[in-house]
């Protein structure tokens, strides 16, 4: 991709900087030993040990976890897909794969996972050979995806709007909605909910005129009077007429109510309830949500969507986080770690949602957040929509804003066969061979209470079971799984491990797909850790560890209960893998697998998915929700943001160390936090670009300085989402933005007036 030449461009392999407080390595994205490159590309797992502990005892002297970060819908060239039904052993339900025995003569073929010998079918028997193989058995499709052309659904976006918003905002909501509808497929269907204290369900198939069912949105509802008052029948319905009869009024084909939908979308006006100057806006998001559920719950057809668009906190009706009364505060940090403050709707609030959460995963719904407002909405409490259902979450403080706008669009973008880049429905099975179980999920998902013998009785995160719903699922979804080393008995020679993924979502094209990724790793030969040591993948490693940090903040540990398992985990490990003489600091060294893990460690402890300092409670949950979802390569962008350099005798991106001393007046620094992407001018440049260089023939490389990262930056936000924000400061800036910056750089030993003009303090507050 675009943004990834960028990297390549400005970094191959680690840079050794030494200073004068020793030796301190850059990493980007390109520091990876090629190896660990191929398994991604080609299966889109990345495994933090790639040579496994032997047993249960050497699996707890490596300190970091067993696990592997999964991408489901990762693009892979080349990736078979089959038009024909999985071959399955017929007692664990393995899936064919490279790594079974065939028996050529006989025609059998035996499972890794329970040794089962199985036969093939007459139509694999009759042309299989060594020399003819089936996709399925070729070594180079480890991953390979199965379309099954007769497991037809309809894909349906129901669209729930917030209008007690400004005039300006709501036309800014209007107009991404009606762009969304030109980008659905003609035969997608589409419904439509707008509410305030009141919820209204727009009947598309009327189309005399604007035609809404009302619904009081600050009581409590229930499925039987919504489903009764728009005329719908239940699927308990007792006369037996088919189920979601009469729900083709309010949720029609594009193709059939694409008029009456941006009639009633141009001529929608804002909340008219009235709210006097010293009360919040009424709003029943939750009741919006429940109505909207209610309505898809009557269908039969899967792969829903439900996507809100929230401008403010919720204040009457299930769900409520404040009251109407502006001096009555919302809650903070402090006052849930107190009881006090704004807290007293909070348990009822988040009990609420994770009802209608459940509600949505058990019938296939994926729920979309996209709030936009400066104040907190109680993304605290609904933050299991997502969780739960996979749904997509952006956060921007306006509708004007282009982290809104542009990432809402994105939403729908296509593949180049023309398809929606988004998966529903979507279910995980894992099996795995002996000697190793699972722990657990952390990531966007909920388990399907199925527990197998493969499975640990050690939890980590969501576990218990080897089969988790995943809901929606997009390219950059992805989950870290957790191990455990089951096997007790001591092994002096090298033994394989497999473990199989499947993955069965409903496929834009309506189809049902299932993706089946086999992968083999090796358990170490005795008790030398060294070998093991080998196999480790330090950002893979980085970004697990990172995901189990977060998931115990937000199921309530203390923080500093946290950071110190962090430390403790850290000090573990370069203990353990170190090379050094006692009492002498000066001959330490680590691996090179091991020498950027301890700084990926010292940015995370700062960073705000542990820390919490100068957040709200809805920032911290967007910033974590955010990271529980992303791949590897995003996650240590979040963790340990990039810091790229710009100057007059190198105009092309190069990697500095994301310290002070970096900070210096004849450079352009482009900063990538993967929520924003800043462009810093030192003052040297600044003066130049005011003075109008750039314009002059002679000082056509200053211009060239000025262009590049700002062509850089464009590629960076083109491929990204949610999208970013774009800023663009310079040093000494009385705007404040550099105040971004200057709150995550290291502080250096080294002279910064030399550097700067003047002395720059650390704003950082970990």
């Amino acid at each position: 991709t675009a943004t990834t030449e960028i990297y390549t461009q400005a970094f191959v392999g680690s840079v050794r900087c030494v200073q004068e407080t020793g030796v301190h390595w850059i990493r980007l994205f390109m520091s990876k030993p090629k190896d660990l490159y191929d398994y991604e590309a080609t299966d889109g797992i990345r495994f933090s040990w790639n040579t496994l502990p032997n047993n249960n005892l050497n699996a707890t002297r490596i300190v970091v976890p067993v696990g592997c970060m999964y991408t489901p819908m990762k693009a892979i060239e080349n990736m078979p897909v089959l038009e024909y039904q999985a071959l399955s052993c017929k007692s664990c339900g393995c899936v064919l794969n490279p790594f079974v025995h065939v028996d050529f003569r006989s025609k059998f073929w035996t499972c890794w996972n329970c040794q089962t010998r199985n036969q093939f079918p007459p139509h694999y028997a009759e042309h299989i050979s060594e020399n003819n193989l089936p996709p399925e058995l070729v070594p180079d499709y480890s991953t390979i995806e199965y379309d099954f052309p007769e497991g037809n659904d309809t894909q349906i976006f129901l669209y729930v709007v917030d209008t007690t918003v400004s005039q300006d905002e709501l036309a800014e909501w209007k107009d991404s909605i009606q762009q969304s509808l030109n980008l659905l497929p003609p035969d997608a269907f589409v419904g439509l909910i707008t509410y305030g204290r009141v919820v209204f369900v727009h009947e598309l198939g009327f189309s005399e005129f604007s035609k809404s069912y009302a619904f009081d949105g600050s009581r409590p509802l229930t499925s039987q009077g919504i489903l009764e008052q728009l005329g719908i029948l239940s699927k308990t319905d007792p006369r037996g007429a088919q189920p979601g009869k009469g729900a083709r009024r309010f949720i029609l084909p594009v193709s059939e109510c694409e008029f009456m939908f941006n009639s009633i979308i141009d001529d929608l006006q804002c909340d008219s309830w009235p709210v006097p100057s010293d009360e919040r806006a009424l709003r029943a998001t939750g009741s919006a949500a429940f109505v909207g559920l209610t309505m898809l719950d009557s269908l039969t057809s899967k792969g829903a969507r439900l996507i809100m668009f929230v401008g403010g906190a919720i204040t009457v009706g299930p769900g409520q986080i404040v009251g109407e009364k502006k001096v009555e505060t919302l809650r903070s940090h402090l006052d849930i770690v107190k009881g006090s403050g704004g807290t007293k709707y909070m348990a009822k609030a988040s009990k609420f949602f994770e009802s209608l959460a459940e509600k949505a995963s058990t019938i296939g719904c994926v729920v979309d957040l996209f709030i936009c407002s400066l104040d907190q909405v109680g993304l605290l409490e609904m933050k299991s929509m997502t969780e739960m259902t996979g749904g997509t979450l952006v956060m921007a403080d306006s509708c004007k804003n282009a982290i809104f706008k542009k990432s809402f669009i994105k939403l729908f973008e296509r593949d180049s066969a023309g398809q929606l880049k988004l998966g529903t429905t979507a279910t995980l099975n894992m099996l795995t061979s002996k000697g190793i179980k699972i722990s657990g999920i952390i990531g966007h998902c909920t388990s399907l209470k199925k527990k197998t013998n493969n499975v640990s009785d050690t939890v980590v995160g969501i576990g218990g079971t080897s089969f988790w719903s995943l809901g929606g699922i997009d390219k950059d979804s992805t989950y870290a799984i957790y191990f455990e080393i089951s096997n007790t008995a001591p092994i002096t020679q090298p033994t394989p491990i497999y473990t199989q993924f499947l993955t069965r979502y409903l496929h834009s094209t309506g189809h049902y797909r299932l993706r089946v990724t086999t992968v083999r790793r090796m358990l170490s030969a005795g008790e030398d850790l060294k070998e093991i040591a080998r196999g480790f993948d330090q950002e893979a490693s980085a970004v697990i560890v990172a995901r189990y940090a977060v998931h115990r903040t937000m199921t309530g540990e203390e923080t500093i209960d946290v950071l110190r398992s962090l430390d403790r985990m850290l000090i573990k490990l370069v203990a353990r893998f170190g090379d050094y003489k006692r009492d002498d600091a000066s001959t330490y060294r680590l691996p090179r697998e091991f020498q950027l893990f301890p700084q990926f460690m010292y940015h995370l402890r700062r960073s705000q998915y542990i820390q919490t300092f100068g957040e709200s409670p809805d920032e911290s949950c967007y910033y974590r929700d955010v990271l529980l979802k992303e791949t590897t390569s995003n996650s240590l962008l979040m963790i340990q943001p990039a810091l790229l350099q710009y100057t007059v005798e190198a105009p092309e991106a190069a990697p500095v160390l994301l310290e002070m001393s970096s900070l210096k007046q004849n450079v352009i620094l482009l900063y990538d936090t993967f929520f924003h992407v800043l462009i810093w001018h030192g003052e040297t440049i600044a003066k130049w670009r005011d003075a109008n260089y750039q314009e002059k023939p002679e000082y056509a490389n200053v211009k060239v300085l000025l262009e590049t990262p700002i062509d850089d930056a464009e590629q960076i936000i083109s491929e990204r989402f949610p999208v970013p924000k774009f800023i663009v400061c310079d040093q000494g800036d009385a705007t404040g933005q550099e105040r971004l910056i200057k709150t995550r750089v290291v502080p250096s030993n080294q002279s910064l007036t030399s550097n700067l003009g003047a002395d720059y303090i650390n704003e950082d507050v970990s």
